[in-house]
C-alpha cells in the first residue's frame, strides 16, 4: 500500500487581514482516498497517465524564443524524449566534456562501405547507445537503410516510452559530405 505525505492549503480572508491554513493530508493511493488530520476522508482524483509523461522536459536546440518572457521555449513531453534521443544518436565520442563515451559515433561510420556490415555496426552503435543512456524507452526497432547514390544512410528508430506506452519513432539522414 503506496501512503504520500501531501498538505493542502486554505487562504482564509478575514477582518484582520489574510490568514492561510496548511492542513496535512495522508493519501492512499491504492484506494485513492484521502484522510485529513481531523479524520475527515475524502476521495483524490488524479490523472497519473496524463501528467506523467509532461515532466519530460528538454532544452528546444532552436532557441525559439517565448513572446513574453525572452527565455527559450522547453520542449516537453514525447517530443523531449524524441530530442533527446536525436541528441545522442548525433553526438560523437569525446564530443561532450567530462563524458567521452556518450553518443553513438555514427559519424565514424559513414566513410566505411555501404554494405552489411557497416548497416550491422551501425545497427549496434544506436542499439547500444539508447541502453545506456535513455532509461525512459523500451521496445526499440531500428532500421536502417541506404539511399539511392550509396552515399548516405536512413535510419529511424522506433520506440515506445515506458510511461505512457506510446509508439514512436526518429527519422535521422546521415550522409557523406565530400
Amino acid at each position: 500500500m503506496a501512503y504520500t505525505y501531501t498538505s493542502t492549503t486554505t487562504t482564509v480572508v478575514t477582518e484582520n487581514g489574510v490568514q492561510t491554513i496548511v492542513t496535512p493530508v495522508n493519501t492512499d493511493a491504492a484506494q485513492g482516498t484521502a484522510t485529513g488530520t481531523d479524520g475527515t476522508v475524502t476521495s483524490v482524483v488524479s490523472d497519473a497517465s496524463s501528467s506523467s509523461i509532461e515532466r519530460y522536459s528538454d532544452l528546444n536546440l532552436q532557441m525559439i524564443p517565448h513572446p513574453q518572457k525572452k527565455d527559450v521555449l522547453p520542449i516537453v513531453g514525447e517530443q523531449a524524449v524524441k530530442n533527446a534521443i536525436r541528441t545522442l544518436l548525433l553526438t560523437n565520442f569525446m564530443e561532450r566534456p567530462f563524458q567521452p563515451n556518450l553518443g553513438a559515433n555514427l559519424r565514424s561510420l559513414l566513410f566505411e562501405p555501404n554494405d552489411a556490415v557497416t548497416r550491422l555496426a551501425l545497427k549496434d552503435a544506436v542499439r547500444n547507445v539508447l541502453e545506456r543512456h535513455e532509461p525512459r524507452i523500451e521496445n526499440v526497432n531500428i532500421v536502417i537503410e541506404p539511399t539511392n547514390n550509396e552515399n548516405a544512410y536512413r535510419i529511424v528508430v522506433v520506440f515506445s516510452i515506458k510511461e505512457n506506452d506510446s509508439v514512436q519513432d526518429v527519422e535521422i539522414n546521415l550522409r557523406r559530405l565530400r
